[in-house]
């Protein structure tokens, strides 16, 4: 996390990397997705330091591989019977699974304890994993789907909501990537 900067500091954006000035001696925080901190210069003129720091940071801003993409999908509204049923809800994200492509390796399913109570799935992929937790005293199911492949997490989290009648359904899309 960045710090805020002394009064009468400089600090620049220069692609994922921020350089922040203070004096005659900088830092480089927070170098693409991996936040590291080094410090360079503690002498000499601001304009040398800084193209030297951007022989550091250039490198590895250009390096970065798209591994895949992560939805996260939160459905509400949903009947409280249906986020009770273990065997329905396996079978309603593997049928969505299913229509998107997905090899399915494995699957894992647990009812926690009570009539009442809600449900935790999840399937391994050959592309990676799709999990859900059902919270039947909130008409509420999150959904987790990860794709390194050209199979659509998306869809799967629009199929589960369609099949299961969500009143709402938001999510959210990471697109993952390595810094090599």
């Amino acid at each position: 996390m960045l710090r805020p900067l002394p009064e009468g500091s400089i600090s620049l954006l220069r692609g994922d990397a921020q350089l922040r000035s203070v004096g005659a001696s900088f830092a480089v925080l927070d170098l693409a997705a991996a936040p590291f901190l080094w410090v360079l210069g503690t002498t000499g003129h601001i304009g040398e330091d800084l193209m030297e720091a951007l022989k550091f940071v250039e490198p590895s801003m250009s390096r970065r591989i798209d591994i895949g993409t992560h939805v996260i999908g939160d459905l509400s509204g949903v009947d409280t019977h249906l986020l009770m049923d273990e065997r329905l809800l396996m079978n309603v994200l593997k049928e969505a699974l299913e229509a998107q492509s997905f090899m399915i390796l494995g699957e894992q399913s647990y009812k926690f304890p009570g009539d009442e109570s809600g449900v935790t799935g999840f399937y391994i992929l050959s592309e990676s994993h799709a999990a859900f937790h059902s919270y039947p005293e909130y008409g509420y199911i999150a959904l987790d789907i990860f794709s390194c492949g050209d199979s659509r997490p998306d869809y799967v989290v629009a199929h589960v909501a369609r099949a299961l009648g969500a009143d709402e359904a938001a999510t959210e899309t990471l697109d993952r990537r390595a810094s090599v």
